[in-house]
């Protein structure tokens, strides 16, 4: 059957269940759908806008609106910059904390090699003074030692071997030799627990 004798059956059944305003009322423009139903061809097609139309227009804002928030935004932006600010001179300060700190440690460094080199120096004039007495004889090192600033005789008595340093003090005086045994024997004790007060010099 043709599409012109399908369309007759088809108004003809129309007038036939429900009458002839029924087949007026069917659409005079319909086409076999690729899917096997009846399209509208009209239908088919997007409706587009019609010419002449204005665009639709954007929603407005209350002005005091559009003020707060440029306010906002131009608090925002002073606030971004002083953030900014403040982090430049965080970093600034830094820096120079970092140089301050190294030149503390090449300070650090310097005075530990300048008391290592003192304490080096006296150790060895401490040995260099307890070689001369020793070279000396007992009664002569005795009498010079006596006479000497009671620290610098502690430390060269106390440097030498017991076998030197017992005929050297046996050459002093008693209340001198009693001093410098009492220094060596409180030395070897905590700084809290020593007791040299009642050390006699003379």
């Amino acid at each position: 059957m043709s599409l012109f004798g399908f369309r007759t059956v088809m108004v003809a059944g129309a007038i036939a269940m429900g009458g002839l305003a029924t087949a007026r009322a069917m659409p005079t423009d319909f086409a076999w759908g690729e899917i096997g139903i009846w399209d509208r061809r009209a239908g088919a097609q997007d409706a587009a806008p019609a010419e002449g139309a204005e665009p639709a227009s954007l929603p407005s804002f209350d002005p005091e609106i559009l003020v707060a928030i440029d306010l906002e935004r131009d608090a925002l932006d002073a606030r971004a910059l002083e953030l900014d600010e403040k982090e430049a001179r965080i970093g600034l300060a830094g820096i120079a904390l970092d140089r301050q700190v190294e030149e503390l440690e090449r300070l650090e460094a310097r005075l530990r090699d300048t008391l290592k080199t003192a304490d080096d120096q006296h150790v060895a004039d401490i040995t260099r003074l307890v070689r001369i007495y020793e070279a000396m004889k007992p009664q002569q090192a005795g009498a010079i030692l006596d006479s000497m600033d009671l620290e610098v005789s502690t430390l060269v008595l106390a440097a030498m071997p017991e076998k030197n340093a017992g005929p050297v003090m046996a050459n002093m005086r008693p209340v001198r030799a009693q001093a410098i045994s009492k220094i060596i024997f409180e030395r070897s004790k905590l700084p809290g627990d020593q007791n040299l007060v009642s050390v006699r010099i003379d």
